[in-house]
C-alpha cells in the first residue's frame, strides 16, 4: 500500500497539521515507518500544540496530548479535550 507521507515528504506545518486532525487507527495508511522516524520531539509536540487549538477552536479547553512508542516513533494515540464539546463532566 502506497502511504501519502513518506521519507521524502517535508515535516510542514500542513503535514502536521493533517496528522493531528486524522484518527490514529488511520495514520498507517497516512504516513510510512520511514516517514515516522524522521519525526523529532519537537514534530511531536507541534502536533500537540495543533491538537490543543483544535480543542480550543471547538470551544474546550486548550488541551492536546500524542503517545508514542519510542522504539518505533510510531504514534499510539492522540488526542484532545473534549469536555465541552461533548457536555459531560
Amino acid at each position: 500500500m502506497t502511504t501519502l507521507f513518506h521519507e521524502h515528504t517535508e515535516k510542514t506545518e500542513a503535514v502536521l497539521y493533517l496528522i493531528a486532525h486524522m484518527p490514529s487507527k488511520s495514520l498507517s495508511v497516512l504516513m510510512n515507518s520511514d516517514f515516522v522516524q524522521e519525526l523529532c520531539n519537537i514534530d511531536f509536540m507541534r502536533i500537540v500544540v495543533f491538537l490543543a487549538q483544535k480543542s480550543y477552536n471547538e470551544g474546550g479547553c486548550a488541551i492536546g496530548a500524542v503517545i508514542n512508542d519510542d522504539s518505533t516513533r510510531q504514534i499510539v494515540g492522540m488526542g484532545h479535550n473534549t469536555l465541552v464539546q461533548d457536555n459531560h463532566p
